[in-house]
């Protein structure tokens, strides 16, 4: 579940802060790639790897994850940088 959202993340998604805390992180990955990016998260991952992400216009585009588990408040959280790789595939394709 999304906390926390700095202004880069909610330009890229397309959302608005208020639509984008409370919503699954599972939400804005493309249902074929849902699983590798829960597994990622359940095993806690933090290697950078490739998926396909969806903004809320419905658009999918390439994505670079890379998460990392801290202390936030007090409580075990994931922190996630990500970056829209979709020219860097288009070039390489």
């Amino acid at each position: 579940m999304i906390i926390e959202a700095n202004e880069a993340i909610l330009t890229m998604f397309g959302y608005e802060e208020h639509e984008a805390i409370g919503k699954s992180a599972l939400g804005f990955v493309a249902s074929e790639y849902r699983d590798q990016a829960q597994r990622n998260l359940l095993l806690g991952y933090e290697e950078p790897y490739e998926i396909v992400s969806v903004k809320k216009d419905g658009i999918h585009f390439d994505l670079e994850v890379r998460g990392k588990t801290s202390l936030y408040r007090g409580r075990a959280v994931r922190v996630t940088a990500v970056r829209d790789v979709t020219e860097r595939k288009k070039a390489e394709r």
